[in-house]
C-alpha cells in the first residue's frame, strides 16, 4: 500500500473516530454501549476500542464517563436543580456510586462542589 493509501486510510478512520466521540458527547445521558457507539462509527466494537484509545489517549467509556462527570458539573454551577435529578439526567445509575465517582475525581462532594461555587461567586461579588 502507497504512503497516500495510507494517509487516506488513516484520515478515513480518524473521521469515524470523531464522528463516535460526537456520538458519546450528545448521547452520554442515554447510556451508549461500546456496540452503539462503534456501530455509529461503522467499526467492530474491538477495532474500535483500540483506535479510540490509541486516538484520544482514553477507552470510550473512560471518556463516556469524563463526559458526564463535565454535565453534572456544569448543572451544579448554573442550576439549583437537585443533586438526585441531575445524577439521573446525566445517565448516572445511582446517587451512591455518583457521589463516589465524584468525590474521586473532582476532590470533594456534589454538595461541596455546588457550595464552594456559590461562595466564590459571593467572594467576587462582595470585591466587586
Amino acid at each position: 500500500m502507497s504512503n497516500m493509501q495510507q494517509r487516506r486510510r488513516r484520515a478515513h478512520l480518524d473521521q469515524r473516530l470523531w464522528r463516535a466521540r460526537r456520538y458519546i458527547d450528545t448521547n452520554f445521558a442515554q447510556n451508549p454501549t461500546l456496540e452503539e457507539i462503534a456501530a455509529n462509527a461503522f467499526l467492530s466494537a474491538a477495532h474500535f476500542l483500540r483506535q479510540f484509545k490509541l486516538a484520544f489517549g482514553v477507552t470510550p467509556h473512560q471518556y463516556l464517563t469524563q463526559r458526564k462527570l463535565d454535565h453534572a458539573q456544569d448543572l451544579l454551577l448554573q442550576t439549583h436543580q437537585p443533586i438526585t435529578d441531575i445524577v439521573f439526567s446525566c445517565g448516572f445509575g445511582n446517587c451512591s456510586a455518583f457521589s463516589r465517582l465524584f468525590r474521586k475525581e473532582c476532590g470533594c462532594s456534589p454538595r461541596e462542589f455546588r457550595q464552594q461555587s456559590v461562595h466564590r461567586v459571593e467572594r467576587y461579588a462582595a470585591s466587586a
